[in-house]
């Protein structure tokens, strides 16, 4: 699972599909990739200040907010 979720962040810089959060000083980014056939849905947030992503976790659909 990890290094799924670390691919689907990296699909999601690479798609463009990021979101900043100024409040919290983070982007958002909504990143995906194929499992045995399927797609699984991750979100995940990158600190700003350090270029970390900081938390990623599977979802079921990705949320407009």
């Amino acid at each position: 699972m990890t290094k799924l979720s670390k691919d689907a962040m990296k699909e999601a810089v690479k798609s463009g599909r990021g979101r900043v959060i100024d409040r919290q000083n983070k982007i958002k980014y909504k990143g995906q990739v194929s499992y045995k056939g399927k797609i699984l849905k991750f979100k995940g947030y990158k600190n700003m200040d350090t270029g970390e992503i900081e938390n990623a976790h599977p979802v079921l659909e990705w949320r407009d907010n």
